[in-house]
């Protein structure tokens, strides 16, 4: 493989009359770029459709899920909140109203996030807690359905997104494909600046890929600032 690399230039962006020790670097590091990109690539392409999904989530649930919209008419008036509650109990009886969410723009509905009588008998913290998403017409006061959380496009691009839907153990994997995602970004930078010379030689001999690898390392530089803070800002959020 090593062969294989050299014959078609992967090595040949090394900085020519450098010291053992700086080459050996050099090539280190782009091992560990190349090979790593066969771990981060596949992740980082379901992180961003999954992310895709959950970011329009609210133009994308209703469309499978009738219950959150109504065919209200501008100027509708709506009921109090307190009315509106008081129709979710009466048709939860026992349950503990979570959250609510009121409607975004007209069409939506009142989303009441509520823990079942059942799920409220175990004695659970709030947030260890099953929950379910009643909705409700804020005119009417209609209970136009329930749906779980975890069954709608979103829920299920979420756990794709934090666990590939697996469980938390997978949340591993998802940690550790980030992690090697900001290595790759670290030594993709160090590679474009100190082979920056033998690009432009290998660019001026027209040498097979050469213009291949400029612009992969052209265009790594200005999209590696946006991964690295992705990165940044995302992995606080993860388990380990």
């Amino acid at each position: 493989l090593t062969e294989q690399a050299r014959r078609f230039g992967s090595f040949d962006g090394a900085p020519r009359g450098r010291t053992k020790n700086g080459r050996g670097l050099f090539r280190a590091l782009w091992r560990w770029h190349f090979y790593g990109s066969f771990l981060v690539i596949p992740i980082l392409l379901v992180l961003a459709t999954s992310g895709l999904i959950y970011l329009f989530r609210f133009q994308i649930d209703p469309l499978f899920a009738g219950a959150m919209r109504n065919d209200l008419s501008s100027g509708a008036s709506y009921l109090s909140l307190a009315d509106q509650q008081a129709a979710v109990i009466s048709g939860n009886e026992g349950a503990i109203i979570m959250s609510v969410t009121e409607p975004r723009e007209l069409g939506d509905n009142t989303r009441f996030v509520i823990a079942t009588a059942d799920e409220a008998a175990k004695g659970l913290a709030p947030w260890e807690m099953a929950t379910q998403d009643v909705y409700v017409n804020p005119a009417t006061g209609e209970l136009t359905g329930t749906v779980d959380p975890n069954k709608t496009v979103s829920g299920y691009a979420l756990r794709l997104h934090s666990e590939l839907m697996v469980g938390p153990k997978a949340e591993r994997i998802i940690e550790l494909g980030a992690c090697w995602a900001v290595v790759m970004a670290l030594t993709g930078y160090y590679l474009f600046i100190r082979g920056w010379r033998a690009r432009v030689r290998r660019m001026a001999a027209g040498a097979r890929g050469a213009k291949l690898r400029s612009r992969h390392g052209v265009v790594g530089a200005f999209v590696g600032v946006a991964l690295l803070t992705l990165l940044v800002s995302g992995l606080p959020w993860t388990g380990f």
